[in-house]
């Protein structure tokens, strides 16, 4: 496994706050920073007990995570669960990170890409909106921070959305360096003399917002209905197995319940195989897809 040099700043949780060596503090953690010059959603007007909850959930969460990257703790968390089918080869945990005394964070994860033999940055997300361009300033600073304090390559930099069962992997917008460089040396430099850069994961255009806040409401709904059906199913399936029963319907027959019993399968892994047996790659084929979207 790849080891990582060390930030020398300790995390100190009380306050939330990170020590340099000499025993002072550094300036400012990085989501304190992304707020002061805009760069990530405001939590103001959001009910304290509110944040508190989702705090309280988002911390079980990413400690779950962590407890299976480190000794392969199965999640209890119905949040959690999905983060194991995403088999990431995760080498550091809330890895600390620093721009001298200016400004620290703890990386929720650092993954090595065999492949193409360098790093990526992910953090995890639990919210019921990702705040695409927050997470892509919190991964890319820290991406940078990773870089000049280890000397290694981050090649991506992601966003692991755990959210209601499901869990999702958004490849996030590289920033450049110089432009990170310049946030950075405002901040240091306590100056206003900085203009972040447009990113293209933008809002939509007004004609479509409408339609959106309208889809999103109804998807609500169906994800209500979607929870209900699955443990309406769950139970049906307990039913049926506690009294030895393969097939039922109702009485009007609309609806028909068969017993599927416990079972193994197999699944060829395709990226193991082509590590391993190189020339498996011959055949291959390749076929255009159709260009789609991704909604959540």
């Amino acid at each position: 496994m790849k080891t990582l040099k060390n930030s020398p700043v300790k995390f100190i949780p009380e306050g939330h706050r990170y020590m340099m060596p000499d025993g002072s503090f550094v300036k400012s953690s990085l989501t304190a920073m992304l707020r002061k010059w805009g760069l990530c959603k405001s939590l103001e007007g959001i009910p304290e007990h509110i944040l508190n909850k989702a705090a309280e959930r988002g911390t079980r969460i990413h400690a779950e995570c962590e407890m299976w990257d480190k000794y392969r703790i199965e999640p209890t968390h119905e949040w959690a669960k999905p983060y194991v089918d995403l088999g990431l080869d995760v080498i550091e945990s809330e890895f600390l990170v620093n721009y001298g005394n200016v400004v620290a964070t703890q990386i929720d994860k650092v993954i090595y890409n065999n492949k193409d033999r360098n790093l990526t940055v992910a953090d995890i997300k639990t919210t019921s909106k990702v705040d695409l361009q927050g997470v892509t300033w919190q991964t890319n600073i820290g991406a940078y921070m990773l870089e000049c304090q280890t000397g290694e390559e981050v090649g991506k930099c992601i966003c692991i959305w755990l959210r209601d069962s499901n869990a999702e992997i958004i490849e996030l917008e590289r920033i450049a360096r110089k432009d990170i460089s310049a946030l950075l040396q405002a901040e240091k430099e306590n100056t206003e003399d900085f203009v972040p850069v447009k990113l293209k994961q933008n809002n939509l255009p007004e004609m479509l917002e409408e339609k959106a806040v309208e889809i999103s409401a109804q998807l609500f709904i169906f994800k209500q209905i979607e929870q209900r059906l699955k443990d309406f199913k769950a139970e049906v399936l307990q039913y049926m197995i506690n009294e030895g029963i393969e097939k039922m319907q109702t009485l009007d027959g609309k609806l028909h319940f068969t017993l599927v019993g416990e079972h193994f399968t197999t699944r060829f892994d395709q990226k193991k195989a082509l590590e391993e047996i190189p020339d498996l790659s011959k055949y291959l084929t390749k076929s255009k897809v159709k260009a789609s979207l991704k909604m959540y």
